[in-house]
């Protein structure tokens, strides 16, 4: 390799450890520049799917205005679609309701209505930052001086932190412990974390759980739509009645039902609930079994 001018002041070793400086950062961008291709082409993804809320509203209102042909079990259905006069199938959850099968294809078009503009801002950030990146690549290419390169490296550095601490901070609304068997238990943190653990993570099938008569932290066993193991379910209400106003009583009782009836009506306050559906069960607490559960916290 022939030195450029400038690099033919220095010794051999320092335009060595230049070149190698170079190579190194040239190696970062480029990584750089492939992760966010990748996650711009997940977002444009992700956007696609949201800009389909219409599509799948009006296959809501296909599977509504033919409920009468829903049965329990079934994993498909097949409607005619007064648009097109096509047939159309439909694949729905066997293990829901009738209702909650149409319920849940309306909150799915909400959900994918809300979420197009917060993918259009993040994909227009991604894209800024590709920009910047291959403009760093470029001034990075004519770069022949160890100054140059030192001083692209710094503001690369200080790019790359005012980015990071830009970056909203996202907190996790709920505590989240694994029952002897392995399920996993999410635990709100207080009343409002509380309506956002029930009702936008966790799922119908989801097994909830909260002390009767007291203010406390819903929890939620993620099972996948099966039936929770007895272990989970001790873990559970452990952790219940550890989180809440009866944590300093010796036993309480406790409201166990699943997340499909679970509801909650609009002038309630943060973490009010109705339960149309659920079991009453008189626990005493076990700090035995308790502390193990803390000690599987994540």
């Amino acid at each position: 390799m022939t030195l450029s001018e400038p690099l033919q002041n220095i010794s051999k070793d320092e335009a060595l450890a230049f070149i190698q400086k170079k190579n190194l950062i040239l190696k970062l961008l480029v990584k750089k520049e492939k992760s966010l291709l990748n996650a711009i082409l997940k977002t444009e993804n992700r956007l696609q799917e949201c800009l389909s809320w219409e599509s799948v509203f009006h296959q809501a209102e296909l599977l509504k205005a033919n409920f009468h042909l829903l049965k329990q079990g079934q994993s498909q259905i097949s409607v005619e679609d007064w648009m097109t006069g096509q047939l159309l199938i439909l694949k729905i959850d066997p293990s829901q309701h009738c209702q909650d099968i149409i319920k849940a294809w309306y909150k799915k078009a909400k959900k994918l209505k809300r979420g197009i503009d917060p993918q259009r801002v993040y994909l227009e950030r991604l894209k800024d930052q590709l920009n910047q990146i291959r403009n760093q690549i470029e001034q990075l290419n004519t770069i022949t001086c160890l100054e140059e390169l030192n001083h692209l490296d710094s503001r690369m550095t200080q790019s790359n932190k005012i980015a990071s601490e830009s970056k909203p901070k996202t907190k996790v609304c709920y505590l989240e412990f694994r029952s002897a068997s392995g399920l996993p238990i999410l635990v709100g943190r207080n009343a409002k974390d509380n309506d956002i653990l029930t009702f936008t993570v966790a799922h119908g099938n989801d097994w909830w759980m909260h002390v009767r008569g007291a203010p406390g932290s819903h929890v939620v066993i993620r099972t996948k739509g099966k039936e929770p193991d007895e272990e989970a379910i001790q873990d559970a209400i452990q952790l219940a009645l550890d989180r809440s106003k009866l944590k300093n009583v010796r036993e309480g009782e406790v409201c166990i039902t699943q997340k499909k009836f679970v509801s909650q009506s609009k002038r309630a306050k943060p973490g009010q609930v109705q339960v149309s559906k659920h079991s009453l069960i008189w626990a005493t607490k076990d700090e035995a079994r308790l502390q193990l559960v803390k000690k599987r916290q994540f």
